[in-house]
């Protein structure tokens, strides 16, 4: 019964049944026993799993029902009551950490919460159950170190601390004393910087509410001291300065008044300023500036309705102006007295001449300039917006005849309208109105607002009844202006300003209206729209020009005005090639070609050389705009084209027949910066040889001396020439200063030479050798050295060459296939070249008649040249020229790329000779030009 051994037992058991052992007492035993056995052993595995479970519920009764076994599984039982001796202590450590998390809640106690922490992670409690505790002491810990930052009155870290405790999620209600406090600190601080700025400024509300505030916090102390006898001070001031501002309001309200004030009216407000000031008011106080002013304007308010008193028994115009013009700076043009005499000066306007000027009176440029300044300050008074013109129609008048919707014909009345107007906005006689009635529906078949066939005549006739009816001007502006205004049609605002550009290039506002013209175009030149304040630049610009020069005397065009639809008006400036600005905002309208400007040019330049017809204007390219009014979407595409990214920008010589305005929208929206240069275009050899025209010599010498002496692509290869040019040029800059030793021009002297000659000698041997050279030149003036300085220019064999860079596309050609990627394509009277951009030098060279050249021989003296140009279609251009040869030319371009087509006399074919260029309409147009420059200048006999 002692046997443990179940497999023993069974084996026994077996042994007796098959021996046919009859029942007895031992065989019973046996069997009890192996009942017991496998019972203990059911109870002992399962108390094995619940002690790896931790199961105490389990292991609570499994070590009950295994107490009975005797000492058979100590082991198994001991590690069972071992667990359960930890759990037990786990949950009375637990227990104890919840109720300690309880008393903390309330309590605060930081330091029961801690050691209940210190009891549970010593009974291995897991983290996942004192995680709540351990955020709670966190909180609590933030909470005491937060309240000893403010009661430590340590505010800056409190505030710190504060925020601290609610990131840790600290409840708002163990938070608000400290949210009280800092509050208060915070307000207390604030009070005092109040306070402070208060008494400096002398600011009497502000003292108060500061004060006020002190009372809430309980403040005291010298600081609050001072502030109230701060307030007591200025509060004496305040009821000194009322009296003042009660004197104001009364004199205000009587001067409203259609008749104005009376004498004795005045002397209120001046005796409660005077009272005021006695007591030490200062006139900065609140109320006193307006006081002052107002007193000053009442008292020369009497003295103009003296005036105007006077007025009726006035019959000199100008002295009615002045006294009209005295009112309306006043502002008191609500008198009756005011009314009564504009009608008067209208009527003896209406009665006398126009005076025009004087053809041959001269004109002060910087006088003009400084008057057209001053009207432009004064204009820019709000008094002078148009809507208070004083001889407008009141509403009330305007709307006259109209029975429907009459409120919004008074409220429209300068305002955008799409129908014909009724009456006209100037109070008019019959005939008169009628006209205007017209006009403003020519101006609405103009604008685009009312379908009409030739907009360009209508606006023609609006500009003719300008001219020839000056009554009519102010009505023509200001129905433009009204148009302009709250128009929702960008087409319709174009249009509109389009002739009003050619209104003020037509006729002049009258004298007393321009100030009223001048508003309206200042106040759109602020406009964010960029093709409004281009528009407004140009008609503020020309209207200058109007207002000294009076009437132009003629009216534009129809193809003139139909211009204005291809291109906007610009104002140019156009420099020469040392910077020196030949004209600056010259007014340029659309019908204006190159050829037209480069005359104004020489006109203002007063050249009388032929050879002047050489010159050309260049666009020169200054890189990518900063300005942010142009639309990125807009930009060309050669600027993101990566063929031609590190390519530079040739000056893009401009045609006779081209158009500046076109430049302008071309670059704008490329986004690209230019100026416009004047400069030789051509070079012949019958255009070289001296001049006696010294303002030509002094244009080609600058040209030359920017070329030879700064431009890398003209290497001068002989010392001796570098040394005599870099005299010349040093002797025309400092002229009377020129220096005396060789020393005294060393100082200088490396301004003057070539970058690439710089280092081939020292600055001292420099000025020695051309100190010498100059010695030989003593006797030339200023012109002799430039036109000796141009002879020398004019033997290079570049001279006169325009240079474009290009980056070649393979080709078959073997020769074109050897060349580096990047080179020049060179043009001038000697025909095409392809220089290297290191060396500069000639690669390949070809004449223009090996540009696919063909000679043709006629029987007659009459030949034709014939162009052909290859962009995206064929155009054949034929000029009849007297000749001998008929000569084909093919080029070729499109926005990425150029191409030729030259003739190889060697195997009698052609070849293509394309590149990547920015520039291909710029090439087109110097071959072009260049070819019949040279036909042009071709001998009779040739």
């Amino acid at each position: 019964s002692d046997c443990f051994d179940l497999a023993a037992l069974d084996a026994a058991l077996a042994e007796a049944a098959s021996s046919g052992l009859a029942p007895c007492t031992e065989l019973e035993i046996v069997k009890s026993t192996k009942a017991r056995i496998e019972e203990e052993r059911s109870v002992i595995e399962e108390l094995k799993a619940a002690t790896a479970a931790h199961n105490k519920e389990e292991l609570d009764r499994l070590v009950s029902a295994a107490a009975g076994f005797g000492g058979r599984y100590a082991e198994d039982l001991t590690a069972a009551k071992t667990v359960v001796e930890a759990m037990n202590h786990q949950s009375d450590a637990l227990e104890s950490l919840n109720a300690a998390v309880d008393a903390a809640r309330s309590s605060r106690d930081t330091q029961a919460l801690a050691a209940s922490l210190e009891a549970a992670e010593a009974a291995k409690l897991p983290a996942k159950a004192t995680a709540a505790a351990q955020a709670l002491l966190e909180q609590l810990t933030a909470v005491q170190e937060l309240m000893a930052a403010v009661n430590d009155k340590d505010f800056e870290t409190a505030k710190k601390l504060l925020g601290k405790a609610r990131a840790l999620g600290v409840e708002e209600s163990f938070l608000q004393q400290a949210n009280v406090l800092l509050d208060r600190e915070s307000l207390v601080e604030e009070t005092k910087e109040k306070l402070a700025k208060a008494i400096e400024a002398s600011n009497l509300a502000t003292l108060n509410e500061a004060l006020e505030t002190c009372i809430q916090l309980g403040l005291e102390g010298a600081n609050i001291e001072e502030a109230r006898a701060k307030r007591d001070e200025l509060q004496v001031l305040d009821d000194a300065a009322e009296s003042v501002t009660g004197a104001m309001k009364t004199l205000k309200v009587i001067a409203e008044s259609p008749n104005g004030i009376q004498e004795g009216d005045v002397p209120g407000l001046e005796t409660a300023i005077a009272e005021a000031t006695a007591k030490g008011v200062p006139e900065t106080w609140a109320g006193m500036p307006e006081a002052i002013a107002l007193l000053a304007r009442m008292k020369g308010m009497l003295e103009v309705q003296k005036d105007l008193e006077g007025a009726d028994a006035q019959e000199d115009l100008s002295a009615l102006k002045r006294i009209l013009a005295r009112a309306e700076e006043l502002d008191v043009a609500h008198l009756n007295k005011v009314a009564s005499l504009k009608k008067k000066i209208r009527a003896l306007e209406d009665a006398a001449p126009a005076v025009e000027p004087e053809e041959d009176e001269e004109v002060d440029v910087e006088e003009a300039e400084a008057e057209a300044k001053r009207k432009h300050e004064t204009a820019k008074n709000p008094r002078y917006q148009f809507k208070n013109y004083g001889r407008l129609r009141t509403p009330d008048d305007f709307a006259k005849g109209v029975l429907i919707n009459k409120t919004r014909a008074k409220e429209g009345m300068l305002k955008f309208q799409s129908g014909v107007l009724c009456r006209s906005l100037i109070e008019f006689d019959r005939e008169n109105n009628k006209h205007a009635l017209h006009i403003h529906r020519c101006l609405l078949g103009y604008m685009g607002d009312k379908q009409m066939s030739f907009p360009a005549t209508l606006a023609q006739d609006i500009l003719q009844k300008g001219l020839d009816s000056p009554p009519l001007r102010d009505e023509i502006y200001l129905q433009v202006m009204k148009q302009l205004s709250k128009n929702p049609n960008s087409t319709s605002v174009a249009k509109g300003w389009q002739l009003l550009c050619m209104c003020v290039g037509t006729f002049p506002p009258s004298s007393k209206f321009e100030l009223y013209l001048l508003n309206f175009i200042l106040d759109r030149m602020e406009t964010k729209l960029a093709a409004v304040r281009q528009y407004a630049t140009f008609a503020l610009r020309t209207l200058d020009g109007m207002l000294v020069a009076g009437p132009s005397g003629f009216v534009p065009a129809v193809e003139e005005i139909q211009a204005y639809k291809e291109r906007p008006p610009i104002l140019a400036t156009i420099e020469l090639v040392d910077g020196t600005k030949l004209t600056e905002d010259l007014p340029v309208t659309p019908d204006l070609s190159v050829e037209k400007v480069l005359d104004i040019c020489l006109h203002f330049l007063d050249i009388t050389e032929d050879r002047a017809i050489s010159l050309g204007l260049f666009v020169v390219d200054l890189g990518e705009s900063d300005d942010s009014d142009h639309d990125k979407s807009d930009e060309a595409g050669d600027q993101v084209n990566p063929h031609h990214a590190g390519l530079a920008r040739t000056p893009r010589a401009m045609r006779k027949e081209d158009y500046m305005g076109d430049v302008h929208v071309q670059k704008a929206r490329q986004r690209r910066d230019f100026k416009f240069v004047l400069k030789q275009k051509f070079f012949l050899d019958d255009l070289k040889g001296p001049s006696e025209d010294e303002i030509y010599t002094k244009l080609i010498f600058m040209q030359a001396e920017g070329v030879y002496l700064t431009d890398e692509d003209f290497r001068i290869e002989d010392e001796a020439t570098v040394v005599e040019m870099v005299g010349i040029s040093a002797a025309v800059a400092l002229g009377d200063d020129f220096p005396e030793t060789a020393e005294g021009l060393a100082g200088s002297i490396m301004d003057f030479v070539p970058p690439s000659w710089a280092g081939g000698r020292s600055q001292a041997e420099w000025g020695a050798a051309v100190f010498d050279k100059c010695g030989e030149m003593m006797d030339l003036d200023i012109y002799g050295l430039q036109t000796r300085f141009n002879d020398i220019a004019m033997e290079h064999e570049r001279w006169g060459t325009h240079f474009f860079h290009v980056r070649l596309l393979p080709s078959e050609n073997e020769e074109l296939a050897a060349l580096p990627e990047e080179v020049l394509f060179a043009f001038s009277a000697r025909g095409f070249h392809i220089i290297d951009v290191e060396s500069k030098e000639d690669l390949l060279a070809f004449g223009y008649a090996d540009v696919y050249t063909c000679l043709t021989r006629t029987r007659t003296r009459t030949r034709t040249l014939t162009l052909t140009l290859t962009l995206t279609l064929t155009l054949t251009l034929t000029l009849t020229l007297t000749l001998t040869l008929t000569i084909t030319l093919r080029w070729g371009g499109s926005s990425q790329s150029f191409s030729m087509t030259i003739y190889d006399s060697d195997k009698d074919d052609t070849f293509e000779c394309s590149g990547y260029t920015p520039q291909a309409a710029d090439l087109n147009t110097i071959i072009l030009d260049y070819i019949n420059f040279i036909m042009l200048h071709m001998p009779e006999e040739a």
